[in-house]
């Protein structure tokens, strides 16, 4: 490998620049700039120059035109004065320019440079100097600075500049516009500075920066200068590749070729490797770069680099820099993944010491860095109770002494080793050598620093104090580094990456360092002071109540919680005292240290800007920094928010031309060792400037006032009519600043007048003849916070300040017009007051006003004393709530900025009482008005509930009864579940059965919804194992009672404690279900049920259960948990939602950009949704543990029960024959067993719930007090959908986890035990209760089942009718549900079909399409570029008003209307053909010619202008594409790059894409475009089409409007014209929809996932196949795939038009001028318009199938469908025919005619014919002898013949149609089942009470013995005693017959064989007992064969 060394060039410049302007005597000096090297500032060596001049014509420079003449006229002279200054010597004029050429040589390399010199007789000498990328070739990604320089000017003169930027395009300059968004400051073209961005200027192009200086002082003085500029060409044609490897850390390797410089191919490059890795940091996502080497290497290997952040995928950008000789640069950068891999301890010591022995420093810091990027960041907050919690009345408070845990000081202690290690490392530092550590270094080592101390938990002081010697060892440096030494641009941009992350490690350290509240650690802590502190405000708070017209009350000075709240506050501020005291020592050693740092920062940074800019490091936690330059005579005009002026002192004699502004600025105190550190509250900007400049500082305040509103209330008792405050100084001689704005006023509207007087006073409250100092306020007072009140200091001294407010009355004339209400009062931020103007005077001592109070004072600092001082110091009048304005001595400065505490007053607060607000008040009040009659109601019900759950025996109970079982019987969860009707039950053992059992006590009137009915009952001996139950019952119910759903049956063997289940979930009824009114239902064992039976069943327990608010109404079990306690839960629940939404609540003017939907009071939008949901979460815990505790408390049972049997049980229920008590069973039977909880958590729940109640109600009037009506309204939204989400989410969320855990994972553990009974007492009680033996039983089984004389035809008639009820009301259903979603569908379809868009698309087509001067006009290429010039360009940029007035820069924006507004730019698309050989060449010779448009061949290359081949070395230069607008316009463009779709025409269809023309914004600059592409013949034969397009919006209607303009050259000649205007709302603006239709999108949402579901379901049960068989599936599925379908464009077309619209609101940031394509969205939106069109139409369709439950549109559809065979072979036959004659029709008068020129067309003319559209006149003249045969003919067959055959075809089927139906019994109409609903509600409710006397009369004849005896002899004379005996002897008969086919013929009622707990063989069986029970059914006429349920399953042997 051979290394070449190539010796740099000298460096050679003549002071002044390539332009001066000077006098006769002016001399040239290159002795003083011109070096050795470009770098090498002040090293003269051995140069040597040589000199040249030339005369030149003077340059011509104007505003609009350049012109230089390069061309020398003759030779001139110099002298030479000394070495490398020269003198012209020759004659001089005035009229030349004279250019010097000085040749600089250092041995045989050299350098010129040419300097043009005006010379002028008198003025002054002018100059254009470089600062900033000042080399001979300017590198185009820098910054270039120029400063203008008139050598004699003076302060006082008037000098005003005029820049200019001019672009060479070979010998013609053409100005670059620049724009001037981006510059700050001073800055701009007009200023003595010029600076061009980087990247602003092209590679490769000469340039020329004019200035036009206007001097006057005396005399007027202008001078024209100039420079030229050469640009750099940088690297190119290389390549980089990157690759990684894991060794601890990730190490990168990159290799770099091929990289050339196009102007020097023997340059060297310098490669800079960098990492750019986004993080998340507390501050917000910053972009982190770190440079980890630097050199002409062209590759690295095994580099650590830090990982990536796992907020971001662990992403990491390698970039690659290659510099050349002038600084330009190429990127390379590729994205690699990093992954965050902690290396433990000794992995890190084996590896540092590897890389520390390789002496490779930078190498070393890179693996810290990496290191520190991959430790675990462990969460960690300070534990510690804050001051504001015990405000908030806090019991207890917590001292985190932890230090995070021995995790985190772990952490801790490898932090500062590795900072340590860094410190070892660079150590000694660089001692005052130079190459230590370059730039790249130096910003590597701040990359590590930043890694180390990034997390802030993870720093301690120690690393802190470490960090600090760093970088005081770095910025020495750094600054050798720098010093003395012209900023190349490669150390410009590495001075700039250095610059971001020192600021963030300095930033990082200060945080650690600095507190955030700095307490005053000169006086000691007392918990006494803060005691008495506490106390003061108190009772000032209260003397300020009594002063505003309030009386105290019965609020006293509680001086226990004060002593309370004291001494919490003493132990925070101790413990937190105990860390700043560390802070302090820590900030005396290093925060001087800092301030040199920053010193020598600022100084370094001072040389990277230039005249005019800022620098601006933003404030990341502590530190901002900001450097400027400005112009010595622009002080005055110069603003900067950091101060508010610069001035020169008066006694200054020096002036300077620019000075540079550095500030520091600390935004905590860093001089908290200070003696009166605590005095300075607000930040510290540290200002360096000019000892003789001043400054007035803008030092920010800490902290943010809120405007407090207050009532105009006075004292009665004071003469004085004013309103009086008082508020703390908490120094003296500081200063106070108040504002009030008043509610209502207006200052648009108001005259000049007094409004307010301010009175204040430093000893008590002030008065009118007895004040400290006095302010008027008046109308033109008004700031923009309001009127400001400014107090100067030394007026009241540190303590109170009293203030009163005097209102004045304004104009009596006024004031009786005016009667205004108090408005509602609120401690919020007020609303601006020009939001509600009034044409009314303004009343001041009528109006509610809100006040602001601070106090400030300004303090600078001393560093002889170390402290704070105010000497010098003055607050100025134009400090204001965020800045204090102080005029101070010194460079450090800071204020005592302070707000006053606003304490919440409970006195006051009450006088805001709007009863007009009754948003908050009445729904309170409606909810205690609900709660108490609630309470009164669900008593009662409580008090029936405890008669209901009293267990008695079953009324058929006899004392032969010796074994026991317990029933309990429950009634499931459905609509009229319940029952009257006598029900029966058998229950079958493996022992015996019970015979037939009247399932009723003496109590039981019926089995209610949900309910769950214990019995007792007996048998003569125990049934063994429960096998089956049967139940039935004789539908003698009353009207809604009759038939019964019967959930489950549990029967409990109370001797045995078995426990046997029967599941049923059937009903038993004759018109529901399967129509059965009996069930044998085997046992199912708890541990095999099913889990759809188990899911089933725990529904129904648990929604009646744990639904609080359902269970108000269905209380099913016996449970603690009464109904009272519910109503009292749902209370506390309702409360707390209402404070909770209240805490969390914003109302829609806090959240501007939420979208609301309002219907009628309630407003919705997402921010409601949101607060009600969390609202809903935090009520929810305090009511689930109260109803908890309710559910399984121990709450005095035994007394209750005792008083409650006193006053309802002991009621003696009366018979003929029998009187008991309803408390059969005595309360002893049942054995209670302990609660969970101890009987006082009882008293803590009613407490918890009283105080959740009370304390939310009280909160919630005051927040309603502070929000006013408005908010209180868009609040109870809130709360009402709290509520809702209760009742419909969160409570069934509830219950479906409970079920689905109870059902799953703890069925075993929730399973319900058997009852404890105490079976001495049972049956002693069953003996001693009254029971006598009367025999009911035997009745009951041989007689009274009587409900089966129901015959099997009338049970089936009964069937048949149910089953039509059944679809009748399936059928009603349907429509009530269609016809919802049929009209959601209705209007949505009629509100987003804006009837507007017509109208828009009117009024542009009267503008550009209709008339003489529209597209009609058009008729070849001529009179299209005329309609573009004269009615599209005039139109489409308005320049005047139809009055001629110009209109102004912002009108011209819209359209000529006015009432649409330009999006974009409008565009031309060509498509072309390429030509080629005609076919018949015979005729045309060599002629071309131009084949029909085919998207396939259609011409797609690139030209230059007038169709010429491309040459790239013409075509392809910025200069041709500067000189020709239109250069782009000859290039294809691709669909795919412009969003382009075909497009169909009236002749052809054409690509998207094509040679595109952009329009530009003004008509000036279109019209010579357009006049361009005439010149250039760019329509031309090859042309085929252009499209106009262009989009436009009228934000009246909210539509935008796409128009297209296709003009179609055809290759047969002509031009066919074809426009599409189409009004489109790309948007969907929920905000703008009202209720109903956003209703209407969730109806129809919900109805097709529900549709989904159902076809789903549907197909997976019966089969794709057969479910598509019938009809209207079919239309179901298509409509919901169309529905489907709109949902996705919906989706889509957003998606595209939010593309669009960024890119719209993009271009209008950036100011480009790109064409966005809204065609796309267009097509999205006709798509999807046409799919919902659709969409519709089917919808109506299925109307037909809703009503075809009626017979007579059943019978119009069986017309079609009975003919489908026959209409399908006439479709046939016909479509035959027509297209014979469409043919026919086409080749004959196709050539001829326009209505038959195509195939298409001609189908719709002769489909005209069945309308009586055709004529015959246009055929005959077009062929007369082959028209009319054709028409004859075509009339005869088509029109006459078929028609006939399709008439005829209907009438036939429907015939047979009628024929069938009259065969068809009518069913049961929809009519029917609506008449027999309200039947049954009037039966229900207006008939109630005959009903129960009918009902109670039924259940004594039951019990009576008198009917009894008389039921038994009607029967005896009905069948006779013969037939009676008959009867029971064929027992033996059915018995025997019984036992053959009793498990052949039996099915059970169970959908689960699995369920039976045992099986038995037919021996077992036969030898049972059980079968004689069954004679006794049969004799009772029951039918013995058992219906059989759908799903029963058969029981096996």
């Amino acid at each position: 490998m051979y290394i070449q060394f190539h010796s740099s060039h000298p460096f050679a410049y003549i002071v002044g620049g390539g332009y001066v302007i000077g006098l006769k005597n002016m001399t040239f000096d290159a002795l003083s700039e011109s070096r050795v090297t470009y770098l090498d500032l002040g090293i003269k060596g051995n140069l040597t120059f040589t000199w040249k001049c030339k005369r030149f014509s003077r340059a011509y420079m104007s505003v609009a035109e350049i012109r230089i003449d390069e061309t020398p006229l003759d030779n001139c002279s110099v002298k030479e004065l000394s070495r490398g200054i020269v003198q012209l010597s020759s004659v001089m004029s005035t009229d030349l320019d004279y250019a010097v050429t000085v040749t600089v040589h250092e041995g045989s390399l050299e350098r010129t440079f040419t300097q043009i010199a005006s010379i002028t007789e008198t003025g002054p000498s002018l100059a254009i100097n470089c600062s900033l990328n000042c080399n001979d070739k300017v590198a185009v990604s820098s910054k270039l600075a120029l400063v203008a320089w008139c050598q004699s000017c003076v302060p006082g003169d008037d000098v005003k500049y005029d820049w200019h930027l001019w672009e060479n395009l070979n010998g013609r300059y053409e100005r670059v516009l620049m724009s001037t968004e981006n510059q700050e400051n001073d800055t701009t073209c007009n200023s003595q500075a010029f600076n061009v961005p980087s990247f602003v200027l092209q590679s490769g192009k000469s340039y020329v920066v004019t200035l036009f200086v206007t001097i006057a002082n005396h005399t007027k003085h202008e001078r024209k200068i100039y420079r030229k500029i050469q640009t750099n060409t940088p690297p190119t044609d290389g390549v980089c590749s990157v690759s990684k490897d894991t060794d601890a850390v990730t190490l990168i390797s990159v290799n770099c070729s091929n990289w050339t410089d196009p102007d020097d191919s023997l340059q060297t490059f310098v490669y800079l490797y960098e990492t750019v890795i986004r993080r998340n940091l507390t501050h917000g996502i910053d972009d982190i770069v770190s440079i980890v080497y630097e050199g002409s290497e062209s590759s690295i290997a095994d580099v650590p680099v830090q990982a990536g952040d796992p907020v971001f995928g662990y992403n990491v950008t390698v970039r690659v820099r290659i510099f050349d000789i002038y600084g330009d640069y190429a990127t390379f950068v590729k994205n690699i993944t990093v992954v965050s891999t902690e290396v433990s301890s000794e992995s890190f010591d084996e590896k540092f010491s590897k890389y520390n022995l390789s002496g490779n420093d930078i190498q070393t810091l890179n693996f810290i860095g990496a290191a520190a990027s991959s430790l675990r960041q462990l969460p960690y907050t300070d534990s510690t109770t804050k001051e504001e919690d015990v405000f908030r009345g806090v019991e207890s408070i917590y001292i985190d002494d932890t230090d995070g845990g021995p995790e985190i000081i772990n952490y801790q202690q490898r932090v500062l080793k590795l900072i340590r290690l860094v410190e070892k490392i660079i150590s000694p530092g660089c001692n005052n050598t130079h190459g230590r550590y370059n730039l790249a270094d130096i910003q590597t080592i701040y990359s590590t620093l930043d890694a180390l101390t990034r997390y802030q938990p993870y720093l301690t002081l120690e690393a802190v104090n470490t960090t600090t010697d760093i970088l005081k060892t770095v910025i020495g440096c750094l600054e050798i580094e720098t010093v003395d030494r012209p900023l190349s641009t490669t150390m410009l941009d590495k001075l700039t990456l250095l610059a971001k992350v020192f600021h963030r490690v300095l930033d990082n350290t200060l945080n650690k360092m600095l507190p955030e509240k700095l307490q005053n650690l000169d006086e000691e802590l007392s918990e006494e002071d803060i005691r008495s502190t506490i106390i003061v405000q108190t009772t000032r708070f209260l003397q300020e109540t009594f002063l505003l017209k309030k009386t105290q009350g019965n609020v006293t000075l509680d001086h226990h919680l004060m002593n309370l709240r004291a001494s919490f506050l003493f132990q925070i501020r101790s413990h937190e005292r105990s860390k700043q005291i560390k802070q302090r020592e820590l900030a005396q050693r290093n925060i001087p240290c800092i301030k040199n740092i920053l010193s020598v920062f600022n100084k370094i940074m001072e040389n990277t800007i230039a005249l005019g800019e800022r620098l601006f490091l933003n404030g990341l936690h502590v530190l901002e920094i900001m450097i400027r330059k400005v112009s010595g005579n622009n002080l005055s005009n110069t603003n900067d928010p950091f101060f508010a002026g610069l001035y020169q002192r008066n006694n200054s004699e020096h002036h300077y031309s620019y000075l540079t502004i550095s500030i520091a600025n600390f935004l905590r105190n860093p001089y908290i060792y200070a003696e009166n550190a605590s005095v300075a509250t607000s930040s510290v900007p540290v200002i360096k400037i000019p000892q003789n400049v001043s400054v007035d500082s803008n030092v920010p305040n800490i902290g943010k006032p809120v405007y407090k509103r207050y009532i105009p209330l006075m004292n009665p008792a004071y003469s004085e009519k004013m309103i009086y405050f008082t508020f703390d100084l908490i120094n003296d001689e500081d200063a106070s600043i108040i504002y009030i704005k008043p509610d209502g006023f207006d200052k648009t509207s108001q005259r000049n007048m007094t409004l307010y007087s301010f009175f204040f006073s430093s000893k008590t409250f002030p008065k009118a003849t007895n004040f400290d100092y006095l302010k008027v306020l008046g109308v033109r007072d008004w700031t923009d916070y309001g009127f400001k009140v400014f107090l100067p200091g030394g007026i009241c001294r540190k303590g109170n300040c009293f203030l009163g407010i005097q209102p004045h009355a304004g104009s009596s004339s006024v004031k009786n017009l005016l009667s205004r209400k108090k408005r509602a009062v609120s401690n919020t931020t007020t609303e601006e007051p020009f939001g509600n103007a009034t044409s009314l005077e303004f009343m001041p001592v009528e109006a509610n006003f809100s006040l602001i109070f601070t106090t400030t004072g300004c303090r600078t600092w001393t560093d002889d004393n170390n402290s704070w001082t105010m000497e010098g110091c003055t607050v100025l009048p134009m400090s204001d709530l965020n800045y204090t304005v102080c005029r101070c001595t010194g460079n450090t400065f800071s204020s005592s900025f302070y707000i006053p505490p606003n304490v919440i007053n409970f006195l006051t607060v009450w006088g805001k009482f709007d009863a007009s607000n009754a948003s908050v008040y009445g729904t309170l009040i409606g909810v205690f008005i609900i709660y108490l009659v609630a309470v009164i109601f669900l008593r009662r019900q409580d008090r029936k509930d405890v008669d209901q759950w009293a267990v008695t025996f079953l009324s058929d109970h006899t004392t032969s009864h010796v074994y026991f079982y317990l029933i309990s019987v429950h009634t499931g969860l459905r609509r009229d579940a319940g029952t009257k009707s006598n029900v029966q039950f058998i229950v079958t053992g493996d022992l015996c059965d019970s015979g037939i059992r009247v399932l009723k006590d003496r109590k039981t009137k019926e089995f209610s919804t949900t309910s769950v009915n214990k019995f007792f009952f007996g048998t003569t001996e125990p049934l063994g194992d429960l096998l089956y139950l049967r139940i039935w019952h004789d539908n003698s119910g009353l009207p809604g009672y009759q038939s019964w759903f019967l959930g489950k049956v549990i029967i409990d063997d109370l001797q045995t404690k078995k426990r046997y289940f029967f599941y049923c979930n059937k009903w038993l009824a004759i018109d529901d279900g399967d129509c059965t009114l009996d069930r044998i239902i085997p046992v199912s064992a708890p541990n095999l049920i099913s889990l759809k039976k188990r899911l089933s069943d725990e529904t129904q327990t648990q929604i009646p259960e744990h639904h609080l608010w359902l269970s108000l109404f269905f209380r099913p079990r016996q449970s603690k948990f009464t109904r009272v306690q519910r109503i009292s839960c749902l209370l506390a629940l309702s409360c707390l939602t209402m404070i909770s939404n209240a805490m969390f609540f914003r109302s829609s003017s806090e959240n501007q950009n939420v979208e609301q939907v309002t219907f009628g009071f309630l407003q919705i939008s997402s921010s409601t949704l949101y607060v009600s949901c969390v609202g809903i979460l935090i009520s929810t815990l305090p009511v689930l543990f109260a109803s908890h505790v309710f559910r399984h408390i121990n709450n005095n049972i035994k007394t209750k029960q005792k008083s409650s049997k006193s006053k309802h049980i002991n009621r003696p229920y009366k018979s003929n024959d029998i009187s008991v008590s309803l408390s059969d069973v005595d309360t002893d039977v049942f054995q209670q067993e302990d609660d969970k909880f101890p009987h006082w958590i009882y008293y803590l729940a009613w407490i918890i719930l009283t105080m959740s109640v009370l304390s939310s109600c009280f909160f919630l009037i005051l927040y309603s007090m502070e929000w006013g009506s408005t908010k209180s309204e868009e609040w109870l939204s809130s709360f009402v959908f709290s509520l809702v989400e209760s009742l419909v989410v969160f409570d069934p969320m509830k219950v479906l986890i409970i079920v689905i855990s109870f059902s799953t994972l703890l069925t075993n553990w929730y399973q319900e035990r058997a009852p404890n009974i105490n079976l001495q007492k049972l049956r002693k009680m069953s003996i001693s209760k009254g029971y006598k033996e009367t025999n009911i039983s035997d009745l009951t089984n041989y007689v009274l089942p009587t409900y089966d004389l129901i015959s099997e035809e009338e049970r089936a008639d009964l069937k048949k009718i149910c089953q039509e009820k059944s679809k009748a009301k399936s059928a009603l259903r349907n429509i009530i549900f269609f016809t919802l979603y049929i009209i959601a569908i209705y209007l949505i379809s009629y509100f987003e079909r804006d009837k507007r868009s017509f109208h828009l698309k009117q009024n542009l087509d009267n503008y550009l399409m209709f008339g003489k001067e529209g597209p009609s006009a058009i008729t070849d290429k001529k009179s299209f570029y005329t309609w573009l010039n004269e009615t599209f360009i005039p139109t489409y940029y308005p320049v005047n008003n139809y009055a001629s007035k110009p209109l102004t820069v912002v009108d011209r924006q819209w359209f000529q209307d006015m009432a649409s507004i330009r999006v974009g730019p409008a565009r031309l698309r060509q498509v072309r053909m390429k030509s080629g050989s005609c076919k018949y060449s015979k005729l045309v010779g060599t002629y071309p010619c131009i084949e029909t448009y085919s998207e396939l061949n259609e011409d797609q290359s690139l030209y230059c202008l007038e169709w010429k081949s491309y040459n790239e070395s013409i075509c392809g230069t910025n200069d041709y594409k500067n000189r020709f607008y239109t250069a782009d316009s000859w290039k294809y463009t691709k669909a795919s790059d412009i969003w382009g779709i075909s497009r169909m025409g009236e002749y052809n269809t054409y690509s998207g894409g094509g040679y595109i023309l952009k329009f530009v914004k003004n008509r000036a600059n279109a019209y010579l475009l357009l006049k361009e592409l005439v010149e250039h013949d760019w329509i031309d034969r090859k042309t085929r089409a252009v499209f106009l397009e262009f989009t436009m919006y009228n934000p009246n209607v909210n539509l935008f409007h796409y128009a297209m303009l296709l003009t179609e050259f055809p290759e047969v000649g002509g031009v066919v014209t074809w426009t599409d205007i189409q009004a489109f709302k790309p948007i969907l603006n929920f905000s703008s929809l009202g209720f109903g239709l956003v209703m209407a999108y969730i109806i129809v949402l919900c109805y097709y996932i529900f549709l989904l579901f159902k076809i789903l379901w549907n197909c997976s049960k019966f089969g794709c196949i057969t479910y598509f068989k019938e009809p209207w599936n079919v239309v179901d599925c298509i409509s919901t795939c169309l529905a489907y379908s709109c949902f996705v464009i919906i989706v889509v077309k957003m998606k595209y038009t939010s593309t669009a619209m960024n890119m719209f609101y993009e271009d209008k940031l950036t100011g480009a001028n790109r064409f966005i394509n809204y065609g796309h969205i267009v097509i999205w939106d006709n798509a999807l318009n046409i799919f919902f069109a659709v969409l519709v139409f089917v919808s109506t369709i299925q109307i037909l199938k809703i009503l075809g439950y009626n017979k007579r549109f059943t019978e119009i559809l069986a017309v079609i469908t009975n003919a489908r065979k026959d209409l399908l072979s006439f479709g046939v036959l016909l479509a035959i025919l027509l297209i014979a004659f469409v043919f026919l029709a086409y080749l004959l008068f196709g050539s001829r005619l326009e209505n038959y020129k195509s195939i298409y067309i001609t189908c719709g003319s002769l489909a005209n014919t069945f309308i009586g559209k055709n004529k015959l006149d246009p055929l005959v003249i077009a062929s007369p002898l082959t028209a009319q045969f054709f028409y004859m003919t075509y009339i005869f067959f088509v029109i006459m013949f078929m028609l006939t055959i399709f008439l005829s075809i209907l009438n036939n089927s429907i015939s047979a149609v009628r024929a069938d139906t009259a065969m068809t019994l009518d069913s049961l109409g929809i009519l029917y089942i609506v008449k027999d609903v309200f039947r049954r509600l009037h039966e229900k409710f207006l008939k109630f009470k005959k009903y129960e006397k009918s009902e109670e009369t039924t259940v004594r004849k039951e019990i009576n013995a008198v009917n009894v005896m008389t039921l038994i002899r009607d029967i005896v004379t009905i069948y006779g005693i013969k037939k009676l005996e008959l009867k029971v002897k064929s027992n033996d008969n059915v018995e025997e017959k019984c036992k053959q086919n009793y498990f052949s013929s039996l099915k059970l009622d169970s959908c689960d064989c699995h369920d039976l707990v045992k099986e038995n063989n037919d021996e077992e069986i036969s030898n049972n007992k059980h079968i004689s029970r069954f004679d006794a059914v049969s004799i009772s006429n029951i039918d013995a064969k058992l219906h059989v349920s759908e799903d029963s399953c058969n029981v096996h042997k």
